[in-house]
């Protein structure tokens, strides 16, 4: 059983299946990939195979700008590295300056205003919203909202 926020992931040929226990409604994403390379089970069960996390289960650490909750970061199948974490940014608050990295990213909105840094460029997100950005790219995202505002980062290689 997991709660709001809660993860899991599946690697190829499990089965699984989703089904609403409570009596309100409840929304899922699925993020459904395919890699270039060949599937390496081996690399995926040493891993730890499939698994889910609830949001309870996943320590939010606080800092100064807000705070991370860590899901995971292991290989699976398919990439030599999948990470994923949620962040929380204060009101007005900026993650980080500007950067780069290898990892390409995709960052969904849960809740609040932001805007994103991509490139020389400057795109405001809102709850809902999904921003990828190729590996490489120089990019930095801002709470413009007068409310905390929480987003799920995940990047792979």
């Amino acid at each position: 059983m997991l709660g709001p926020g809660s993860i899991a992931l599946f690697i190829p040929g499990d089965e699984h299946e989703f089904f609403n226990s409570g009596t309100t409604r409840a929304t899922y994403y699925v993020l459904k990939y395919k890699s270039k390379a060949p599937v390496d089970m081996e690399r995926a069960k040493k891993a730890g195979g499939s698994f889910m996390v609830d949001w309870n289960n996943a320590a939010f650490k606080a800092h100064d700008r807000g705070g991370i909750r860590n899901f995971f970061e292991r290989p699976t199948a398919m990439l030599k590295r999948f990470e994923m974490h949620v962040t929380t940014l204060n009101a007005g608050i900026k993650s980080h300056e500007p950067h780069t990295h290898g990892a390409e990213e995709i960052v969904l909105l849960v809740n609040g205003n932001t805007e994103m840094q991509i490139a020389k460029s400057f795109q405001k997100a809102n709850e809902g919203d999904l921003i990828y950005l190729s590996s490489n790219i120089l990019h930095a995202i801002q709470n413009v909202g007068t409310k905390p505002t929480t987003y799920f980062a995940f990047q792979w290689q």
